[in-house]
């Protein structure tokens, strides 16, 4: 059995403070704009769209009033 993987709050709230960091640093360099670092931090940025698929079900519930 593999070792459930633990990780530390405040290392990563570090982490991220440093990865903002680095994005100001990209934006004030001009080496990326501020909707570029906006697309590569998304919600779904780290998805890649040829092997994701996005399945949802349609239910339909019937209201006795």
């Amino acid at each position: 059995m593999q070792p459930i993987a633990t990780s530390s709050v405040s290392e990563r709230r570090r982490e991220k403070e440093r990865a903002r960091q680095d994005d100001l640093v990209r934006i004030e360099q001009g080496l990326e704009t501020p909707a570029e670092v906006r697309d590569r931090n998304g919600l779904f940025s780290a998805l890649d769209p040829s092997r994701v698929r996005l399945v949802g079900r349609r239910r339909r519930i019937a209201l006795d009033v």
